[in-house]
């Protein structure tokens, strides 16, 4: 048996290939592709053993991943997103039976030529292996398979073990990919219950508690800035030897840049939430305030305005904002979505009539993969450098793959420098008839090659938790770059000052733009040193 009949063999695995790659999924249709190689084993052992059985199974193998496919590169060619992404459980969560008939009513015109099609494709594949195995029956001694033919076979063999093999390949199998699916809806139509006690009590809690102080002034806007894992360890401003923050020096006049801010967790859902309420990580109180209460009790427009696609900060956060936009459709690491994306809805934040306005910036900022969160244009820093940092970490003993995640991860900084520049710019240029302040902070830092031979969150370096905090009033000048010591779960209370507002059980010095403030290590600090 020659070549070409193990490729007619494993013909299903590249349309499956061809069906997401089509929809612009490439790295799930590799792994699907791969995943789905079986079923070509499936068919060559029902053909050459003469079991019914065996075709059966090879037959329900092959449907089951042919129609997987064709739904999932449907939601990609309709929407932009995979089946995971916020947008689509969401959807599927909050839709009826009736509401589902209508979709496939109203989306008829292309589903009934998509089943047409794969009917077909299925029918033709399945009715030519039915003759193969007729004819495998009438010989008596099948062919062998010659020496080309064995080493592609291995080849595909060793691709569909590797794919079984990693946890990231294994989970998107159909059967565990929509198991967890289900899972997903289940879990965002409780999360909406949950957020909803949540807001209530935000409400409840900035009725009571809201103050506004001497400045509070009747049209003003806040944009808050929430970055992901940038470390101020790797900012230019900030000393490190690279200049993968221009534009922020070429501000600096402008601008206060805190960097010796730690985050209170090095993962983003904890550290956001301490950032917005202030509360301690380790209780449950911070379910009962929030600083975009506050400002909505005060009379603010709330925006929120994410490049993130996670489910639960959608339901807690963004669903209590007056507006929410999201430009994110796809979930995890190999999100290719640049932070760019947000900038036409932050322009349409701030050309909206509101006279008090907090806008919320959510940024991708430099989360894992780095590679992914910068475009072309901004690959300033490679192998080829050879600069004080590479030698460094030469001389750190950090692997090859560590040296090159340290150049995407400056890359992604030089990146999220413009980025930050292009909001300051819309800020600036934007209603001058009212006071208008900037705050960024990260949510967390990240570990890349700093103390370890690791890339990624680290609950136990200090570049997991060190971040920066940038602060850009329009009536008045920067004091540069400071070496005060913050904690970023204060950012609510800075916030709160910067919109001429507080709450009742605040203390001043809990707020880094007042003079008063000080630093208080917590319980726990350093937190780096404690157990994760």
């Amino acid at each position: 048996m020659g070549t070409a009949r193990i490729i007619w063999l494993a013909l299903p695995a590249l349309l499956v290939m061809l069906l997401l790659s089509l929809a612009g999924n490439w790295t799930d249709a590799i792994r699907l592709g791969a995943l789905s190689l079986p079923g070509a084993w499936l068919f060559w052992l029902a053909a050459r053993q003469r079991r019914r059985w065996l075709g059966v199974a090879a037959s329900v193998w092959l449907l089951v991943f042919l129609a997987d496919a064709l739904v999932r590169a449907s939601i990609w060619w309709l929407y932009g997103a995979d089946v995971t992404s916020r947008l689509v459980i969401e959807a599927l969560a909050n839709t009826t039976l009736r509401e589902s008939r209508e979709f496939l009513v109203g989306q008829a015109y292309l589903l009934v030529p998509a089943l047409a099609g794969f009917s077909v494709l299925t029918g033709i594949y399945l009715w030519s292996w039915v003759v193969w195995r007729r004819d495998m029956i009438v010989v008596s001694t099948p062919p062998r398979l010659t020496s080309p033919a064995r080493v592609l076979a291995g080849f595909l063999a060793l691709l569909a073990v590797a794919a079984y093999a990693m946890n990231p390949s294994r989970d998107l199998h159909p059967l565990p990919y929509w198991a967890g699916v289900h899972e997903a809806v289940a879990r965002q139509q409780a999360e909406w219950q949950t957020s909803a006690r949540w807001h209530a009590r935000w409400d409840a809690k900035a009725r009571e508690d809201l103050v506004r102080l001497p400045d509070f002034s009747e049209r003003k806007t806040l944009m808050l800035v929430l970055g992901d894992s940038v470390t101020s360890d790797n900012l230019g401003v900030c000393g490190y030897p690279r200049d993968t923050t221009p534009a922020l020096t070429r501000r600096l006049s402008q601008l206060t840049v805190f960097c010796d801010a730690y985050a209170a967790a090095p993962a983003t859902i904890p550290s956001l939430g301490m950032k917005l309420t202030g509360e301690d990580l380790h209780t449950s109180a911070h379910q009962h305030r929030n600083l975009m209460a506050y400002a909505r009790q005060a009379g603010f427009r709330v925006f929120w305005i994410s490049n993130h696609d996670d489910r639960l900060i959608a339901a807690r956060y963004g669903a209590y904002a007056d507006e929410a936009f999201y430009a994110n459709t796809r979930s995890g690491r190999s999100s290719t979505s640049l932070d760019e994306r947000v900038l036409p809805a932050v322009e349409s934040a701030l050309a909206h009539p509101a006279a008090r306005k907090l806008v919320i910036v959510h940024l991708l900022g430099a989360h894992p993969n780095y590679a992914n969160r910068y475009p072309a244009r901004f690959t300033h820093f490679s192998a080829a450098s050879n600069d004080r940092v590479e030698a460094q970490l030469s001389a750190a003993d950090r692997g090859p793959l560590i040296r090159q995640l340290r150049n995407q991860y400056d890359n992604a900084l030089t990146y999220h420098d413009w980025i930050l520049d292009q909001l300051l710019n819309r800020l600036e240029s934007s209603a001058s008839d009212r006071p208008r302040r900037f705050l960024y902070a990260s949510d967390h830092g990240n570990e890349v090659g700093h103390e370890r031979d690791l890339a990624g969150h680290s609950p136990t370096t200090v570049a997991g938790f060190r971040v920066p905090v940038v602060i850009w009033r329009s009536d008045g000048k920067g004091q540069g770059v400071s070496r005060t010591r913050l904690l970023t779960d204060d950012l609510d209370h800075a916030a709160l000052h910067l919109m001429g507002l507080d709450c009742a059980d605040s203390r001043q010095e809990a707020s880094w733009v007042e003079p008063g403030y000080a630093f208080e290590p917590p319980a726990r600090w350093p937190l780096w040193q404690q157990d994760s």
